[in-house]
This record gives C-alpha cells, sequence and structure tokens, in this order.
C-alpha cells in the first residue's frame, strides 16, 4: 500500500508512487525486493535492531519492522503486516495532509507501537497482582519462583529493547542528510520522554517482582519456622517421657515398682503428670 499527500490523503499504486514528490508505503517483507528495485532501498536486508544509513537512506530496524526513510518517501516493512495492520490505519486518520512530514509519520508510528507497550505493562501489573494475592492467601503454586524469573527476565528484555529504541530517537535527532525540519525536532523529543517513561516503568515492574519473591521466601520461612516450631514443642514435651521410660525400662533386681501391683499406675500418673505440666510450662512461657 501506497498513499501520497494532495489534498486529501490518496491511496496510490507501486508505480503512480514512483513518480510522486513524496509518499508513504506500508508493505510486507515479500514485496520487499519489487519496491527496493523501484525506490533504490539497499537490498542488504536488516534484522538487528538499530539505526542504519546506506547511501542517502536510512533505515530504522524496531524488531520485526523497518523504516526506511528519505526525501521522497517513507516506507515501512513490516514481517507480519496484519497483524500491524491496526496499528498503520489509526497512523493514518492522524495523519493531515497539509502537515504529514516525514518527522510526523515516524513519531506517530512510533508512537502507536509504544502505546501498545503500556498494554503490555498493564498486563505485568495484572499478573503480579494476581501472583501477590496468591501469596497472601497462601495458596502460591510450587513453581511459582520460575514464573517469577521469568516474567523478570520479560522485563529486563523489554528494558533493553527500549534502551536501543532510544539510541535510534538519538540517531535521527542527529538528522543524517537533513531529512528533518528544525521544526520538527520536537516529535522526536516527545518519543524520547515517552520512552524514557515506559522505561522507569519496566523498572519499576522489576523492583516490585523483586519484593514479590522476597515476600515469597519469607512467606516459605516462616512456614519453616512454624513447622520448626511445632517439632521443637513436640520434642520438649515427650523428652521427658522418653527419660521415663528409659528409666523404667532398666531390668535391674531392685528396681522400684517392679514387684508391684501398682507399677504401670504410677508410672502412667507420672508420664501424664509431666506432659501436662510441660505443656502449662511452654504456655506460661510464651
Amino acid at each position: 500500500m501506497f498513499y501520497a499527500f494532495y489534498d486529501e490523503i490518496k491511496n496510490i499504486s507501486l508505480d503512480e508512487a514512483k513518480i510522486c514528490d513524496f509518499v508513504l508505503g506500508y508493505i510486507s517483507s515479500y514485496e520487499f525486493d519489487n519496491v527496493c528495485n523501484a525506490f533504490d532501498l539497499p537490498k542488504n536486508r536488516v534484522e538487528t535492531l538499530g539505526y542504519y544509513k546506506y547511501g542517502e537512506c536510512v533505515c530504522v530496524c524496531l524488531d520485526k519492522i523497518k523504516i526506511y526513510i528519505r526525501h521522497g518517501f517513507v516506507i515501512i516493512v513490516c514481517d507480519n503486516p496484519k497483524e500491524k495492520l491496526p496499528i498503520f490505519h489509526n497512523v493514518l486518520s492522524k495523519l493531515d495532509s497539509t502537515d504529514a512530514g516525514r518527522a510526523k509519520i515516524i513519531y506517530t508510528f512510533i508512537d502507536e507501537l509504544l502505546t501498545e507497550e503500556a498494554g503490555i505493562h498493564a498486563e505485568f501489573q495484572k499478573t503480579l497482582a494476581v501472583l501477590e494475592k496468591q501469596i497472601l492467601d497462601d495458596r502460591q503454586s510450587e513453581n511459582l519462583n520460575r514464573v517469577l524469573y521469568c516474567e523478570k527476565q520479560k522485563c529486563i528484555s523489554k528494558s533493553n529493547y527500549y534502551s536501543k529504541v532510544q539510541n535510534i530517537i538519538e540517531e535521527l535527532k542527529d538528522n543524517d542528510f537533513d531529512l528533518f525540519d528544525d521544526d520538527e525536532m520536537k516529535y522526536f523529543d516527545n518519543l524520547s520522554n515517552k520512552i524514557t517513561r515506559l522505561r522507569d516503568d519496566v523498572r519499576t515492574i522489576i523492583d516490585s517482582i523483586v519484593h514479590l519473591r522476597d515476600a515469597y521466601q519469607s512467606a516459605i520461612d516462616l512456614k519453616l519456622n512454624n513447622t520448626m516450631k511445632l517439632f521443637t514443642v513436640v520434642t520438649v514435651i515427650f523428652a521427658p517421657l522418653g527419660f521415663i521410660t528409659g528409666w523404667f525400662g532398666m531390668n535391674f533386681k531392685n528396681m522400684p515398682l517392679v514387684s508391684s501391683p501398682y507399677g504401670v499406675a504410677v508410672a502412667g500418673v507420672i508420664s501424664v503428670a509431666v506432659t501436662v505440666g510441660m505443656i502449662l510450662w511452654l504456655k506460661f512461657k510464651r
């Protein structure tokens, strides 16, 4: 799809686009070879996120999207054009044929992409809220640490992505080949500010994940402490009983109560008295 900017934005063919003073293109990677020949684009395809210069053409690579910029065109190449087509339609709806310059087109398109990123951040926050509720309700899954680790790695990847996009914006502001007018630099400043806010949001989410993992570890430690406390109490209570059992189990000839018909009863009373006494002592000490 190619668009020319007259009194209104008009959809045109590739042949018409070749003779226009300025066009906006949105194509798939499969159409790249034909468009490459028509507009003399660099034939070596860029796959790495970054900013590249080829002759008088600038290429901006944003993951699976490439933007080729020259005085006569802005061409967006998308590996999956149907996926980003709603974003491109939003860009067209925000452009005015009277002031649709290169900088504004790039700003509007990247701004739409970053708006989509804000929605991803909201999903991160919802996921963390669910995990936090599970920890508070003591019904977290056994693989919670793995889930938190995966979420943290996603956020770190996002932070790295924003850093590279920030570098791209700084390169665009250098205005190689005088592609942008001075009064258009404000668009790149706006993008830079928005990316900074997104990076700050991601860092906040990473901090939340770290705190959540600490809370999860604290919950595990508390549960372990309660279990050890229970075992300790049981051990303290039954230790005297073990001593009594060992004492009366010794087979000495002159052992008291060995021949007495009340020996078992006496031993039982002593054991119960010791157990009750230990429980009362522990409650008093608490």
